[in-house]
């Protein structure tokens, strides 16, 4: 992809922040939007200040009880006994994308799969093999922001490198076309709905009000 953003082409729409967290510019949920930026991480390229940010970033995700009980579908949980879900809680997730692709499954057998992967490639890959909820496109996106507040919890080294970001926009510039959870480049601009970058975002300004409730604590 190339990253020369700070000038703007014809197409581009710069966006007023509409978000309450506060960062300039904002890119609407489910709203497909073509935009530049010149103060921007594309974090997809494994840049030294943008690399933590991707799903693959290796980082340890722990689950407790009352989180896997949100996340995990409703049906498969309740059917669980009790040292299945003592089981679950147990699994120490290596990455984002190994909690994620879990998350979609039905079986615990295939969650296990997922959740144990060697790497997060092949989490990804087996996630698109299980047998999908039937409540996934409604469920994703919530999911994911639950398991970006776990990665980047309050006090963490992780939070305070996306603190670091300060007000720079967050993209996942993607080589493959997703312009869902990322971007991908059309004439000259980026276009998408960058949901990940959106919540990456939003998680950002979550930190800052803790840290502000904090300050006043």
């Amino acid at each position: 992809m190339t990253k020369n953003p700070s000038i703007a082409p014809p197409s581009a729409t710069y966006v007023p922040s509409s978000n309450p967290f506060g960062h300039g510019l904002y890119l609407s949920r489910n709203v497909r939007r073509c935009f530049a930026f010149a103060r921007v991480i594309d974090f997809f390229d494994a840049t030294p200040d943008g690399d933590f940010l991707s799903n693959f970033y290796p980082c340890e995700i722990r689950l407790d009880q009352s989180m896997l009980a949100r996340l995990i579908y409703q049906p498969l949980w309740a059917g669980l006994e009790a040292a299945q879900r003592r089981e679950l809680e147990a699994v120490n997730y290596p990455t984002t994308e190994h909690a994620f692709a879990a998350m979609k499954a039905v079986d615990v057998h295939d969650y296990m799969q997922v959740a144990l992967a060697p790497d997060a490639d092949t989490a990804k890959a087996l996630g698109r093999n299980v047998q999908l909820r039937p409540d996934w496109r409604r469920a994703k996106v919530s999911t994911m922001e639950a398991l970006l507040a776990v990665k980047f919890a309050p006090g963490s080294d992780l939070a305070a490198r996306l603190l670091a970001t300060e007000t720079k926009m967050l993209i996942e510039g993607t080589t493959w076309g997703d312009d869902v959870w990322g971007v991908a480049e059309t004439d000259g601009c980026f276009v998408g709905e960058n949901l990940l970058g959106v919540l990456l975002v939003e998680r950002r300004g979550a930190l800052r009000q803790h840290m502000r409730g904090e300050a006043h604590g």
